[in-house]
């Protein structure tokens, strides 16, 4: 594009702005001055009990919180790592956990806990340094399926800090998994755990 198409055009662009400008604020009194329109005051309504509220999570079953407290004790113990006092591995925090799992996965976690966090470099360390590894763990659902009177899935995320002494280091990256919570035998049950 030439400097000359570009003025021309420029030109056009300014003249079309200022007459939708000079129609917008014409009065309708050619004898009176121009005025913008005056402002509009915005008055807050609180929403009237009887208006739906907006879901901001899956649908709620009578046992939701119930289960949602199951996951939130299940890996807060399965993500708080002592290896300063006596922990092997993370297996360890995981068999403390098990009250909160099925038969199935806590046998799984027998076996091996192997996790998108296995701190093998760090573990010796904090062994040595006395280091005990805390988890603050968050139970959230978005994109969650509905829950039903047998299941409800969440999303968990779970920041762990080092505390070693008086000296706390988070632990970086935080990990998100999905869990599903079962009803079984009268209570919730952690029985799947993805990463």
């Amino acid at each position: 594009m030439s400097a000359r198409s570009w003025l021309i055009g420029s030109a056009a662009l300014a003249a079309i702005v200022a007459v939708v400008a000079i129609a917008f604020f014409r009065s309708a009194d050619p004898d009176v001055p121009a005025q913008p329109a005056p402002a509009t005051s915005i008055e807050f309504v609180p929403p009237s009990s009887s208006a739906p509220v907006p879901e901001t999570t899956s649908k709620s079953t009578a046992g939701s919180a119930a289960a949602e407290d199951t996951l939130q004790q299940a890996f807060t113990v399965a993500y708080t790592w002592r290896p300063g006092q006596g922990d092997v591995t993370p297996n360890d925090a995981f068999m403390r956990a098990r009250r909160w799992f099925t038969a199935a996965l806590a046998q799984n976690y027998s076996v091996d806990a192997r996790t998108e966090r296995w701190p093998n470099a760090e573990w010796a360390e904090w062994a040595e340094a006395g280091t005990t590894v805390i988890a603050d763990v968050r139970v959230d659902c978005s994109g969650c399926p509905p829950d039903t009177d047998s299941a409800v899935h969440r999303a968990i995320t779970i920041r762990q800090s080092a505390v070693t002494g008086d000296r706390v280091t988070a632990i970086e990256p935080e990990l998100v998994v999905w869990a599903t919570v079962i009803h079984q035998d009268g209570q919730w049950l952690v029985d799947r755990i993805s990463y």
